[in-house]
């Protein structure tokens, strides 16, 4: 069936005569019905679509990714933005759609089994304390391939339980300052997988509690091949580990550059594992904080140590080398690309169990699992630098000038403007 803001509810919903209403289409429409977007602006809501089934999941799709644009004016007719999904939908499939303009939300998601792909989502109500992008919750839902950014506190808000997150990009831009602010907040979560994530590029954060990847009030959440860079003065993952705030929250193969701090810890309860992490730039220290936290394989290029309770195959490069360290190396890593280590580098397989010591970010996850498929170039980066550098986005959320995200200010895709951050020309396959 087809769907145009140009279409008429009682027309067949074919390609030549669409449908008009996402309500009237819903209600016409099957179980494991396939919806098309034409091109175009739709004012108005998107609510629960027909719930299909495992074997055939119900798709609401456009025509052209990113042609089809969802705008929930401002939250003034439609608070909740203008996707939702409430918890009693399940096996929903949505994909190449932008979401603008939302209230409290711009996108929210309940419900079992629900995938948002090749989405952009942006603009919830800046006068709304509680503003969001997207609100996940529910449990077993996947965003992939997925860019939120604009007003709001969290760009990308994640309660509930078992969902993956796969190449979900962020940016932290506005928030009034009056609660806590992040990239990604998992609040809470529990057995959520975030795999080759990334958050970039932050305006200046005004309230305290600030992180880029915050997690309280969940346990055994995974981090996976993740991305965390020049957040401003946000600190780069913020696990807190203790009774009700969570436990078992580990971060295996991820680069933190060009942040306060690059792990701080709160809370005395729980273990918290992080691996072959690379962290730079951090002038408050590697990882702060109190707990129980095992320290692996990872290169600490910063001027602050690592307080971890375990610090095992560590590189110390211009850090304070811990006193409870073991197998340790104080020699410069000789990092050429944020992203992976180069053969020549003391860190190459000098780690445990003969692993580098440091990130290599090259391959994609896929549920946890590192695959052999590049994970370079980044997917749709064309698509989102339209969308993240518009300029007439950028002055509305006074991100002009001095403020412009620092990619927004380069002629560099996405992959390049990672690959190349300490200033080598992008590997020959990555960009």
């Amino acid at each position: 069936f087809y769907i145009s803001p140009n279409g008429t509810d009682g027309d067949l919903g074919t390609s030549a005569q669409p449908w008009k209403t996402f309500s009237y289409a819903f209600a016409n429409m099957g179980s494991g019905s396939t919806l098309v977007l034409k091109d175009g602006t739709y004012f108005g809501q998107m609510v629960d679509p027909p719930s299909g089934t495992s074997a055939q999941y119900t798709r609401i799709m456009a025509e052209n990714d990113g042609g089809a644009v969802i705008d929930g004016a401002n939250g003034s007719v439609y608070p909740n933005g203008p996707l939702v999904i409430n918890s009693s939908s399940s096996y929903i499939r949505i994909e190449g759609i932008k979401f603008v303009n939302g209230g409290e939300g711009v996108v929210s998601i309940d419900g079992t089994y629900i995938e948002l792909k090749r989405a952009s989502v942006s603009q919830a109500d800046r006068n709304n304390v509680y503003a969001y992008g997207i609100g996940l919750s529910g449990s077993n839902n996947l965003l992939e391939d997925v860019w939120a950014y604009g007003d709001g506190r969290y760009p990308v808000l994640v309660t509930g339980n078992n969902h993956i997150l796969r190449r979900v990009v962020t940016r932290f831009d506005y928030s009034d300052g009056s609660q806590p602010q992040s990239g990604f907040s998992f609040y809470p979560a529990s057995n959520v997988i975030c795999e080759n994530c990334l958050t970039f590029d932050y305006a200046f954060g005004t309230y305290v509690g600030t992180a880029a990847s915050k997690i309280k009030g969940g346990n055994n959440n995974r981090f996976y091949g993740n991305i965390i860079l020049n957040t401003n003065n946000f600190p780069g993952f913020s696990p807190m580990n203790s009774g009700a705030y969570g436990a078992q929250n580990n971060i295996y193969n991820s680069v933190i550059w060009d942040a306060p701090v690059g792990v701080t810890v709160a809370g005395g309860g729980g273990t918290f594992l992080m691996d072959q992490l690379t962290v730079g730039n951090a002038t408050g220290g590697a990882i702060t904080g109190y707990s129980t936290i095992i320290s692996t394989n990872s290169i600490f290029n910063v001027t602050g140590g690592s307080a971890a309770s375990t610090n095992d195959y560590n590189i110390f490069y211009k850090a304070p080398v811990s006193g409870n360290a073991t197998n340790a190396l104080t020699s410069n890593p000789g990092l050429k690309y944020l992203l992976r280590v180069e053969t020549s580098s003391p860190a190459y397989g000098s780690g445990k169990g003969g692993k580098h010591r440091g990130a290599n970010i090259v391959y994609r996850y896929k549920n946890g699992t590192q695959t052999a498929e590049l994970l370079w170039p980044w997917p749709h980066e064309d698509r989102m630098k339209r969308d993240m550098c518009d300029t007439a986005l950028l002055a509305t959320i006074g991100r002009t000038g001095a403020s412009t995200p620092k990619w927004c200010t380069t002629n560099k895709t996405l992959s390049r403007y990672i690959w190349e951050y300490l200033g080598n020309s992008c590997p020959a396959g990555m960009c």
